[in-house]
């Protein structure tokens, strides 16, 4: 039975589709292939269509490319592998050294397949639900251009937290824990593990910390001020949502699980010491 495999490439990083075609005459030369290619802008919609068939996703491009992918398809249920094409790279399994080899390995099954956490969010105004979306990294309620702080009142599971003025919180999963939420103070968590993290963004109250939290746990956020305030929600980085004031935010871990191909036997904390501190052991 013939293996499908998708081909989806960031257009900006993979110049002319030039990784595309090396692995797509990777494949070519193993039997049983079927080869579907796409190549994709920024927050590109992916029609279920092109890929509805295919056995394994081959992702070509940075983080940012990564989560861009796994967001729209990860309710397939299909298997992606994340191929490095950018700088950081933290969720891309491969480096462009070893891609023949990881090629090979992928098409005799000798991989695993790791489940991550998502996080599902709905927003609602006045009621009524007005958007909604799911995020492998994070969640990011923050201020918009003008440089006034914000109040967002934080509930979990029916109980009041507290309201914290700044620029914002975010809301992660364990795999985004080592992306904005590492930057405004949180702590590294291990990808796999099964949570919930919300760190405030230059918060103005003295006390405020990351708070870790159980991964059924239901949270609700509410901006506060007058009927000129306004913020933003941006999903992984990619999308970003208005906000104005007394709309509520509810989040909670999504039903859909995203699915990462890991072909290489480093452990996360070899993937952390090489990706955060460019350090090997």
């Amino acid at each position: 039975m013939n293996k499908k495999y998708a081909i989806i490439s960031n257009k900006e990083k993979d110049k002319n589709n030039k990784v595309s075609y090396l692995i797509g005459n990777m494949l070519k030369k193993l039997e049983n292939c079927e080869i579907y290619n796409l190549s994709i802008g920024q927050n590109e919609l992916i029609e279920d269509k092109f890929i509805k068939d295919a056995d394994i996703i081959f992702s070509l491009g940075g983080d940012g490319t990564f989560l861009n992918i796994a967001r729209q398809t990860s309710k397939l249920g299909i298997p992606i592998l994340g191929i490095n094409l950018g700088s950081l790279g933290f969720l891309s399994e491969v480096e462009l050294k070893d891609l023949e080899s990881s090629i090979k390995k992928i098409h005799s099954g000798k991989y695993d397949i790791v489940n991550r956490l998502m996080i599902h969010s709905n927003i609602y105004r006045s009621s009524i639900l007005k958007y909604k979306d799911n995020a492998l990294n994070d969640f990011v309620i923050s201020r918009g251009e003008l440089s006034r702080i914000i109040t967002l009142e934080l509930h979990i599971n029916g109980s009041y937290v507290d309201s914290f003025p700044g620029d914002g919180l975010i809301v992660s999963t364990p795999t985004g824990s080592t992306g904005y939420a590492l930057s405004a103070g949180g702590p590294v968590i291990e990808h796999d593990a099964s949570l919930i993290l919300i760190t405030p963004i230059c918060s103005h109250v003295m006390h405020s910390r990351s708070f870790v939290i159980s991964n059924n746990s239901k949270i609700e956020i509410k901006l506060k001020g007058n009927n000129n305030t306004q913020c933003l929600m941006t999903v992984d980085g990619q999308k970003a949502y208005t906000l104005t004031t007394e709309d509520i935010i509810k989040i909670e871990v999504s039903n859909i699980k995203a699915k990462l191909i890991k072909v290489s036997d480093r452990s996360f904390y070899d993937v952390l010491r090489k990706k955060m501190y460019n350090r090997e052991r």
